[in-house]
C-alpha cells in the first residue's frame, strides 16, 4: 500500500478516534522512500513532526503514540490518564520493587495494542531493566513495520537483491514455484510478524541454564509460549538484540516457520538451503529485515 492510501486509510479511521489531534495533511510531493528514512534516522515522532509541518489542506492523520513506563511522545492528557489508570504503581511491593506496567501503542485504527515484560528490573540500577526490553522491542517493531511496507514493493532493488539473497527466490516472482514462496509463504510471515509482535509477553530469566527459560548455554532467547530473555542477550547492543526479537517472532507468529529444528545464519548449512527451506528459517527473516533496514548484514554476534 502506497503511503498515500496508508494515509487516506488513517483519515477515514480518525474520524471516529476518541484522541484529537491538530489537523494534519502531507504534500503530495513528499514520498514514501523520503517517510521512511526519517523513519530509520529519527523514528515516528519525527515523521509525526515532518507531517504537522507540511500542512496542504485539513485531514486529521493519527501518529503512532507509545504511552506506559516507557519515555513517550504522547499528550499531557494522555499522560495523566494513563498515569491516573496506573495510580497503584506508585505503592511498594513487598519485594521494594514497583509493579510493570505493559507497555501502550496507540495506533491509527485506534486500537490499543500492548506488549508486556515479566520478571524483570524496574528499580534504577537493577541488572535487566524492563526500560531496555521496551526499547528493543520498539527498535524491533520500527523495523519490522519498514520492511512490511518496503516488501510490498516487488520491484524494490533491495527487495529483489535480499530475496534472492536470503530466501533464493525471484522478485518480482515469475515462476509459479517463486510465486508460491514468495506470496504464500514470505510475505505471509511478515505480515503476521508485523501485526502481532504487540501480543508479545518477555519474561527476563535470571541464569544462563535450561532451567531459567530454557536458556542452555549460547541461547540468546527462547520462545515457550513468551519469548523468554536468556542472560546472553543482555550483552548484546541495540541493534543485535532488536535482531534477536526479530527472530524470535519469526518463531513465535510465523506460519510454517520453524519452531524447534533450525539452522542459524552462522552456521555453514545456511548457505546451501534450498529456498523450501530458507522460508521456514527464522534467521532468513531477521537478517532479511535487518539488512533491508539498515543497509547492512547481522553482525558476527547474532550471525
Amino acid at each position: 500500500m502506497t503511503a498515500r492510501a496508508l494515509l487516506e486509510r488513517d483519515r477515514s479511521a480518525a474520524a471516529t478516534s476518541a484522541v484529537r489531534r491538530r489537523p494534519t495533511s502531507i504534500d503530495a510531493r513528499t514520498s514514501t522512500s523520503m517517510l521512511l528514512q526519517l523513519q530509520r534516522s529519527a523514528g515516528n515522532a519525527a515523521v509525526a513532526r515532518s507531517l504537522s509541518a507540511s500542512v496542504a489542506r485539513p485531514g486529521p492523520i493519527p501518529v503512532v503514540q507509545r504511552c506506559g513506563p516507557v519515555p513517550c511522545n504522547c499528550s499531557n492528557d494522555e499522560r495523566a490518564e494513563y498515569e491516573a489508570e496506573h495510580s497503584d504503581s506508585g505503592q511498594d511491593h513487598a519485594d521494594g520493587k514497583q509493579p510493570e506496567d505493559p507497555a501502550v501503542q496507540r495506533v491509527a485504527n485506534g486500537e490499543v495494542q500492548r506488549h508486556e515484560v515479566e520478571d524483570c528490573g524496574s528499580a534504577a540500577g537493577d541488572k535487566h531493566p524492563a526500560t531496555e526490553v521496551h526499547a528493543a522491542h520498539g527498535r524491533a517493531r520500527s523495523m519490522m513495520s519498514i520492511a512490511a511496507m518496503e516488501s510490498a514493493d516487488s520491484t524494490d532493488p533491495n527487495v529483489v537483491r535480499l530475496a534472492r539473497k536470503y530466501f533464493k527466490v525471484a522478485v518480482p516472482p515469475v515462476s509459479n514455484t517463486d510465486k508460491k514462496l514468495w506470496f504464500g509463504r514470505v510475505r505471509q510471515v511478515l505480515t503476521a510478524m508485523h501485526t502481532k509482535n504487540s501480543e508479545t509477553t518477555y519474561e527476563c530469566e535470571p541464569t544462563q541454564s535450561f532451567a531459567n527459560g530454557a536458556c542452555s548455554k549460547g541461547s540468546m532467547a527462547v520462545t515457550v509460549l513468551n519469548i523468554h530473555l536468556c542472560p546472553a542477550w543482555w550483552s548484546l547492543g541495540p541493534e543485535d538484540r532488536a535482531f534477536v526479537l526479530v527472530h524470535e517472532w519469526a518463531h513465535r507468529y510465523g506460519p510454517s516457520v520453524n519452531q524447534i529444528f533450525e539452522t542459524y545464519c552462522d552456521a555453514k548449512a545456511f548457505a546451501g538451503l534450498s529456498a523450501g527451506s530458507l522460508v521456514a528459517e527464522p534467521d532468513a527473516y531477521a537478517s532479511y529485515v535487518f539488512e533491508l533496514v539498515t543497509g547492512s548484514e547481522p553482525s558476527a554476534a547474532v550471525c
